[in-house]
């Protein structure tokens, strides 16, 4: 029998899908609840990524500290220990994790955003965590 293109291309067409459907669960899977921590955190860091234009590099330091941030906002929470004094700390902190991965455009945006824009919009993650 004679390999057309027609039947490598079908053949190639089917492993494709097989593929895409078996891969589809596991993803579903690795994502974070959205009420949890890592939940808020991914929303959170996803934004920024879109907002800055995040290198793939700096990606993962911004969802580090944006983690740190979320679960540092939720211990305080937790203890009912949330003073001006705190979250100026939590925020000094998230900046200083971030400033040696971000360009200086990337920081200047960000601390813009942080500062200018309602947290309600920016920052629902946050924000929800010390409600």
């Amino acid at each position: 029998m004679k390999v057309t293109r027609f039947h490598l291309a079908a053949f190639l067409l089917v492993l494709l899908i097989t593929m895409l459907q078996l891969s589809g669960p596991a993803r579903a899977q690795s994502l974070p609840d959205p009420g949890s921590a890592a939940g808020r955190a991914t929303s959170l860091a996803r934004y920024y990524n879109h907002s800055l234009r995040l290198q793939p590099h700096q990606y993962k330091p911004v969802f580090r500290a944006t983690l740190q941030q979320v679960q540092a906002m939720d211990s305080l929470q937790l203890h009912g220990v949330v003073s001006a004094a705190s979250l100026h700390q939590i925020e000094e902190d998230f900046v200083a994790h971030v400033q040696p991965c971000l360009t200086a455009s990337q920081l200047s945006a960000l601390l813009t955003m942080r500062t200018q824009q309602p947290q309600e919009r920016i920052a629902p993650a946050v924000v929800s965590s010390i409600r």
